[in-house]
């Protein structure tokens, strides 16, 4: 049962060569949402920033998030889940539709 399964699956990805490159596409899309992401994060903690100096070398750091800062945290967090979600629905839908498209082509069905 599970070396059939396997099978149909090998043929109908083979069918359609463009759902690889989607995803492969969406991984780079993903990193560099999170890339930006991560920027974004960075900026608001610092914006707070207070630091304490003695010397030069050794300072200690405290972040301070008031409460304007907390809602652009929790903006930031929607927005990380919402893109990626977006992203890895985008990838369903489109192996979905391809995979779905080879099931239903009677010429594929016939010659395999």
């Amino acid at each position: 049962f599970c070396s059939t399964n396997l099978y149909t699956a090998i043929c109908a990805m083979r069918s359609s060569v463009m759902i690889l490159l989607a995803g492969v596409v969406s991984l780079f899309v993903a990193l560099l949402w999170i890339f930006i992401w991560a920027i974004a994060l960075m900026g608001i903690l610092n914006m707070n920033n207070s630091t304490d100096c003695a010397i030069w070398d050794e300072c200690d750091t405290h972040i301070v998030i008031r409460n304007g800062r907390a809602m652009e945290l929790a903006v930031l967090l929607i927005s990380i889940y919402w893109t990626t979600m977006v992203i890895k629905n985008i990838i369903r839908v489109s192996v979905a539709g391809a995979i779905g498209s080879w099931w239903m082509n009677s010429e594929s069905n016939i010659s395999d």
